[in-house]
């Protein structure tokens, strides 16, 4: 008999299998488990990676070089479905997937008629993959892409995240068309605007005008970008609703300017009138009526904050009545924010400046007249300040010196001091530009900020410096009676505004406003030589950018525009003579080869190419300045008339494709005492086939 300390304990084999069954069953469950989590976790991996591909395609669109098409660069315009951007569609692997990358495109046109880009292209990025069930996944996201960045924040890079300051490449102007003003000196920091693009619509008198005003370091680097539309449009008033007011000016931490979006108030509303007009005419419409007829009605601080007469004007057919209900006219300065134009208060003009071509080229003439804008800038901030009564109004009238009057004190050593100009009767039409100097009104709380002692202080103050000339109404007039009509001595054109489209390169062909003939020589009854005014007319307020046109007239949309213009003008004189006591004749000869036969010869000047004809020549410091036809020693020769201490300037242009032009520009300093002509030398433009020893010597 076993005795009971020798029994032996453990478990049976039915409790063993019992445990081996509930370990199976909770071994498989973990496999399971463990397998569909890493399943999950593939899945949430792999569409977190499709995101992220996706954003990164939406944000490599919104990076471009230029918004035409132009051969090695990114462009806006090259936007389309899978195209554009430097992220190519079709397959991209990311870890252990492959992702299918396609996108699709709409292009939105806010105007009529269309612009030559769209204002905005609508982007759906599409990702799709097969997960690792072979089941098949794909996600969108939806974006909008501008041509301009947004203006009310800073501007940002397309790799995110880092916050540094942009380094958006700017190429800035070239004057007369664009002027650069400093607005902090120490940080080299510029600020210059577009030179305006106008569109009218086919339906009638609807003008609308686009222009940018870009802020950018010494580096030109673009900081700031603000993209100005002003539009005229044909409303009615229709009672009251919650609007929109115009947007406010803000600073940030770095010195820059920026605008934000306005508040929304129960206010008097109008509506569009024509299904015509732009589709901005809605915004214009709907938000820019301040509501009232008279000064203090409901409107103080709005777009109009001097309180200025809202009352608006009815077009009828051919004159304008004012109104106080019903359908009137109606112009809006409106600002690109967050991709979309929002309201802005009206514009407010303060000087015209009326100038030729040639003075605006030269740099010393360049930097009086920055100087000069910041001379009006700050004289009009200082008089804000001084009388100022908000909200009531303007307790005293705003003046400033014109522009000759100033200059001939204050112009930068080595420039002009006077913008007047001497010509002969009959010589070479001349452009006059007209340019506008804009400041915005602030509050007494904005103008607390802003203290004009200060070498910068024209980064806190909203400006503008506008070129007018396409815009200005342009006429000739006279101080006293002349024995002719003033159009037998000199005229001035002054078309009806037209539709500029940004890819056309002459920016004056077509349509003229500003262009001058000297005709016969400007004498006075009594047989004394006569200065005659060129003038150029502009309204203070909107109308001075986008007038309503009809019946080949422009039209003011308000009555207080109609009563507040403001004027440039430039005095004119003609003489009877070729050359000016204080001028010299220059002259020049441009030469062209091509290669023929294996040889050198002269480029065509008639026949299937007339490369040789279709050369032109750009002249700065130069007056009565031609060049003329291919003659029999095959050169076409090139004159001017300097002004002794000038120094004449001949670029050349439209050369045949690929051939070299040397030297470009040509220049001829003329000396302060030369008294007889002088040869500036020759301009060779040549076959790339052709070496410099190849061409015959230049020869007066």
């Amino acid at each position: 008999m076993m005795n009971r300390a020798n029994r032996q304990t453990g478990f049976g084999l039915i409790e063993v299998m019992v445990a081996f069954v509930v370990i199976a069953v909770s071994a498989a469950a973990l496999i399971k488990l463990q397998s569909l989590y890493l399943k999950t976790e593939g899945e949430a991996g792999s569409r977190e990676s499709a995101i992220l591909l996706a954003q990164s395609k939406l944000e490599d669109l919104r990076v471009f070089d230029t918004l035409s098409t132009t051969t090695g660069q990114l462009a806006y315009q090259d936007i389309g479905d899978n195209t554009g951007g430097q992220l190519s569609a079709g397959s991209h692997t990311l870890g252990l997937t492959t992702f299918t990358l396609s996108w699709d495109v709409t292009d939105r046109f806010l105007t009529t008629p269309a612009s030559a880009l769209p204002e905005f292209k609508d982007v759906i990025v599409s990702v799709a993959w097969t997960d690792r069930e072979g089941q098949s996944r794909s996600l969108a996201l939806a974006g909008v892409i501008s041509p301009q960045q947004t203006t009310d924040k800073e501007l940002m890079t397309g790799s995110g995240g880092s916050g540094e300051s942009p380094q958006v490449t700017y190429t800035p102007g070239v004057a007369p068309d664009v002027v650069a003003i400093t607005i902090d000196v120490a940080q080299g920091v510029k600020q210059e605007t577009t030179k305006p693009l106008p569109k009218v619509s086919n339906s009638g008198g609807s003008i609308q005008v686009q222009f940018e005003t870009v802020t950018y370091d010494q580096q030109s680097s673009k900081q700031v970008l603000a993209d100005s539309l002003t539009l005229s449009c044909e409303c009615s008033i229709d009672g009251t609703a919650k609007r929109q007011l115009p947007a406010k000016p803000v600073a940030v931490s770095n010195g820059l300017l920026y605008w934000q979006e306005g508040d929304y108030k129960d206010k008097t509303t109008g509506t569009s009138n024509s299904n015509q007009q732009s589709d901005l005419c809605d915004i214009c419409c709907e938000d820019h009526f301040d509501g009232g007829t008279s000064s203090g009605t409901d409107f103080a601080d709005y777009f109009n904050p001097i309180n200025r007469s809202p009352a608006k004007y009815k077009y009828a057919g051919s004159s304008l009545t004012a109104v106080t209900s019903g359908p009137y006219l109606d112009a809006c300065r409106l600002l690109r924010i967050n991709g979309y134009y929002k309201p802005m208060p009206d514009w407010n003009l303060l000087q015209l400046v009326v100038v030729s071509s040639e003075f605006l080229s030269d740099s010393n003439n360049q930097q009086s007249y920055q100087n000069y804008v910041k001379y009006v800038v700050k004289s009009y901030v200082d008089w804000q300040k001084d009388t100022l009564n908000w909200p009531s109004g303007i307790g005293s009238t705003f003046s400033v010196s014109n522009f000759p009057t100033w200059l001939a004190t204050n112009a930068v050593s080595g420039g002009d001091t006077s913008t007047a100009l001497v010509r002969s009767a009959g010589s070479t039409p001349l452009q006059l530009i007209a340019r506008g100097i804009f400041v915005d009104f602030m509050s007494a709380d904005w103008l607390a900020t802003v203290d004009t002692s200060a070498e910068n202080f024209l980064t806190k103050v909203p400006f503008y410096d506008i070129n007018m000339t396409m815009l200005a109404r342009w006429s000739v007039s006279s101080t006293v009676t002349m024995p002719k009509s003033l159009d037998s001595y000199l005229t001035v054109s002054s078309e009806l505004i037209k539709t500029l489209d940004s890819d056309v390169a002459d920016y004056y062909g077509v349509y003229r406003r500003g262009y001058t003939t000297p005709l016969l020589e400007t004498k006075n009854t009594s047989g004394n030589e006569q200065a005659l005014q060129v003038n150029a007319v502009a309204y203070q307020a909107n109308s001075g950018i986008s007038p309503f046109q009809d019946n080949k007239a422009e039209w003011p949309v308000a009555v207080y525009d109609s009563a507040h213009q403001v004027t440039g003008s430039l005095n004119f004189t003609i003489k009877d003579k070729t050359i000016e006591d204080d001028e010299v004749s220059v002259s020049a000869k441009l030469f062209c080869y091509k290669r023929k036969n294996g040889a050198v010869d002269v480029c065509d000047s008639n026949g299937n190419n007339k490369a040789f004809d279709l050369i032109t020549a750009s002249f700065t410091n130069g007056s009565n300045c031609s060049l003329g036809g291919a003659i029999a020693s095959s050169y076409r020769p090139i004159t001017c008339n300097v002004t002794k201490g000038k120094t004449l300037s001949v670029t050349t242009s439209n050369t045949p494709t690929g051939y070299t032009v040397s030297p470009n520009p040509l220049t001829k300093a003329v000396p302060a005492d030369q008294s007889g002509p002088l040869f500036a030398g020759c301009i060779y433009v040549y076959d790339p086939g052709i070496t410099s020893t190849q061409l015959p010597a230049c020869t007066q």
